[in-house]
């Protein structure tokens, strides 16, 4: 009976402790506080872990004044996880050097401006002796800049604690900080959440660090602030509180900030005003002070925007946590200082790496590889695989991806006498523009994995989407994310390339299958790209009961008839109607319960004017027989096809034929035909048109191409070809190659020569197995009789 009151006590007055520390009106805040109540009202056991640690240092604080310790120097490692959004965010390492400084100057009262606190606070001012660097050696043992950058556009934008399970490393060696691009409004007030920070306990340190703004890390850069965000945070990560976290109390072990030479403040203010006086039992208990003051508002741990100091009670209630938790007597212990490199760190070039804002592109667009080595090399040397240039010296290139399929990227740096290489492998995706030509139906009847069929998701995440079968609006499979397992986070899947460039308008549609779970509003979202992933716009969003088909339930929700998924249609804007359009589905998770997506279509009102495909624009080497194919149009009773030595079309040689119109869709054969008999070393000039009720309706451009002096087209060269595309290469198993709407036939020969397989079946994206470890060469056939040759490995 004593152990319940005794909590319910504690409770008490930990809801008045928030409710003290919660008034943040309209301004910029720091969420520490609501993070530390939602931690309690999910885990009400840690409250007597907070209390005993926000007591550590309490006991006899007072009068013993004088005895602070005076000598100690603390340094802590520290690990600064960048996450940013395709490059938003994405701050450079000078800003990180700088944020660092800031904490450095302000901790050791170093800061130019200690020299305004006021005269009644500067003996209390304190040097807390405590020093953060960058860590120089990661958890394995490896060279590091103290940086990890991680692309998630997802998390990165209202980020809470999910950010840390992108990376992490362990917090009794590293202090580890989250850069990112805006957080999450815990209390769901008003007022932006610049950062927020973990309070010290016995437990609970796999997510022990700091979540800021980058916009608020440091004071360079993307940096809008002095960089004290985090000056404010650390506090909090070593056991201070808030000047204004207890109000004005009856002692002053009780109240404010539980810290006597800092004056208690009835509430958080966010100006500057030297009179300010809250709260008037400043001198009562254990206080340095004789008489009422006026409110601190330089100290670290105010709102006030005149911050400059930390007291000599704080730098002891610091340096008691830090040397009576056992993790953080860990984290500045001269082993684990010794073991992260942060004693007497040398310069010289020990890790050659890089990044680039995005890895996924389309052909024809270029890329910057921004160079992330350290440190300090004096020399790169770049090569690029299927980019132009191949080679490059810039210390942060760019390039040109012509071609689509995946890529690897080689860099070797250099310094004084030290060298360091790196090469990653399948880096680079090219996609192809123009993309798959639309109409277009998906319903994930493939064998293969999604990215092998160019749909991708986030892998660094533990919620993704994945194929499922037996859950299918139609046929046998559909996509699915396990949101009742995980229940944290989000899941988005990128779709493929389109080239909707032959639509008037144009429309998606999909079908969804989802059951509410304890009226949880889980929140799908869909994004439209125009420019092949780079640029995201929502375009649909429905959440809880409004996207539910079905009848809540608390039980894993699975799909028992395709009846239970309901359809969804969204306009495809005009500004969308291009040839690399992507679409993506964004699930962001509330707790809530599975969710299905099968029968995604892409349809719509295409121009009466047919687009040329194939063989593209001002092509040579053709073979004598090479297949003309052409987009399809809206609709018309046949499609006249036209070619010639002349752009008039009027010589002897002139060609013509129709094509009876079946349907819209682009794969079918009355938007091809196969030429042959062509004249060796001639231009050929076609076009096509359609014609419904015996008018023409709309003419194709027209385009050209050359045959080959031979006839048979071996060494053709072509602006702008798709060519097969093989991945991953090298491989540890399967291969799958796509862009097979050309291909006659593939063969797999070992490097003596000898044919292993001959394959004329082909799908348009195919998945084949490997024979053992070694290279071997897979020959490509054309329909127009050209061949192509690829070196494919198995590891």
């Amino acid at each position: 009976m004593q152990l319940i009151k005794t909590w319910f006590l504690l409770t008490f007055s930990l809801l008045v402790f928030f409710a003290k520390a919660q008034d943040h009106h309209n301004h910029d805040w720091c969420g520490s506080n609501h993070y530390l109540e939602k931690q309690l009202q999910e885990n009400p056991e840690l409250i007597q872990e907070y209390e005993a640690v926000w007591s550590i240092d309490q006991i006899g604080q007072y009068p013993e004044y004088a005895n602070l310790r005076t000598g100690a120097r603390f340094i802590i490692p520290v690990v600064v996880h960048v996450v940013h959004a395709n490059g938003i965010g994405n701050i450079s390492f000078e800003q990180i050097e700088d944020g660092i400084r800031v904490m450095n100057e302000d901790f050791r009262k170093m800061n130019s401006d200690t020299s305004v606190t006021r005269n009644l606070f500067k003996p209390y001012a304190a040097d807390s002796e405590i020093e953060f660097r960058l860590a120089r050696i990661d958890p394995d043992g490896n060279c590091t800049n103290g940086v990890v950058r991680v692309n998630n556009p997802t998390l990165s934008f209202d980020a809470n604690n999910a950010v840390k399970q992108l990376s992490f490393w362990p917090s009794n060696r590293y202090l580890n900080v989250w850069l990112v691009n805006s957080i999450e409004n815990f209390s769901g007030g008003n007022g932006i959440i610049l950062g927020y920070a973990q309070f010290p306990t016995s437990t609970n340190w796999s997510t022990y660090g700091i979540v800021c703004r980058h916009d608020r890390y440091g004071s360079i850069g993307t940096s809008n602030s002095d960089g004290r965000t985090m000056t404010h945070e650390v506090g909090h990560c070593l056991n201070l509180f808030h000047t204004f976290q207890s109000g004005c109390g009856n002692l002053c072990q009780n109240s404010g900030d539980r810290v006597c030479d800092t004056p208690p403040s009835a509430n958080n203010t966010f100006g500057c005003n030297v009179s300010q006086n809250t709260c008037s039992n400043d001198q009562s208990g254990n206080s340095p002070f004789t008489s009422n003051m006026p409110d601190q508002i330089e100290n670290y741990m105010s709102y006030d925007q005149c911050q400059n100091m930390f007291s000599n009670g704080q730098k002891n209630r610091m340096h008691s946590v830090l040397t009576n938790i056992q993790n953080l007597i860990t984290l500045v212990s001269q082993q684990n200082l010794q073991s992260t490199g942060v004693l007497n760190p040398i310069d010289r070039v020990c890790k050659a790496d890089f990044e680039t804002p995005i890895r996924v592109i389309c052909a024809g667009q270029s890329i910057t590889f921004n160079d992330q080595s350290f440190f300090n090399p004096l020399s790169h040397n770049w090569t690029f695989n299927g980019a132009l240039p191949a080679n490059s010296t810039d210390q942060n290139p760019t390039v040109v991806y012509n071609q689509p399929g995946v890529f690897s990227v080689s860099l070797t740096v250099g310094g004084n006498n030290d060298t360091a290489s790196t090469t990653k492998n399948d880096y680079i995706l090219v996609l192809p523009n123009p993309g798959i030509v639309s109409p277009f139906i998906e319903s994930f009847e493939f064998g293969s994995e999604l990215k092998d069929n160019n749909w991708f998701v986030n892998e660094n995440v533990p919620m993704q989407w994945q194929k499922i079968g037996g859950s299918a609006a139609t046929g046998n499979n559909a996509i699915w994310v396990d949101n009742y397992s995980f229940g944290q986070g989000s899941a988005e899947i990128y779709s493929p390339t389109f080239d909707l460039s032959n639509f008037t308008s144009g429309e998606l549609t999909f079908k969804v299958a989802y059951a509410q779970r304890t009226n949880n509003n889980d929140i799908l979202r869909v994004l439209f790209s125009f420019d092949c992933g780079q640029t995201w716009v929502i375009r649909f969003v429905r959440g809880g009961s409004s996207l539910s088909g079905v009848s809540p339930t608390n039980a894993p929700y699975f799909v028992g008839s395709p009846s239970e998924y309901e359809s969804y249609s969204i306009n495809i804007d005009q500004n969308f109607l291009v040839s690399d359009f992507r679409f993506q589905f964004l699930f962001q998770s509330a707790g809530g319960n599975n969710v299905f997506i099968d029968d995604i279509n892409i349809n719509g009102t295409l121009s009466d004017t047919p687009d040329l495909l194939y063989p593209s624009n001002g092509s040579i080497n053709r073979s004598e027989s090479s297949k003309l194919d052409w987009k399809s149009i809206s609709a018309c009773d046949y499609y006249f096809l036209e070619y010639d030595t002349t752009a008039s079309f009027n010589s002897p040689l002139y060609f013509s034929t129709q094509k009876n119109y079946q349907n819209n869709f682009p794969n079918n054969t009355d938007t091809e035909h196969q030429a042959s008999g062509l004249l060796h070393g001639a231009t050929y000039y076609w076009r096509v048109s359609g014609y419904r009720n015996g008018l023409e309706i709309g003419m194709s451009q027209t385009w050209s191409f050359t045959v080959a002096n031979d006839g048979v087209g071996t060494q053709e060269i072509e602006k702008n070809k798709i060519n097969v595309s093989v991945y991953p290469n090298p491989s540890k198993g399967n291969i799958f190659i796509a862009h097979l709407q050309e291909t006659n036939s593939l063969s797999l020969f070992d490097l003596s020569g000898r044919l292993l397989w001959d394959r004329t079946q082909l799908n348009e994206n195919m998945q084949i197995e490997l024979p053992s470890t070694g290279t071997y060469i897979l020959r490509v056939r054309q329909k127009d009789g050209s061949l192509q040759h690829i070196k494919v490995i198995k590891l």
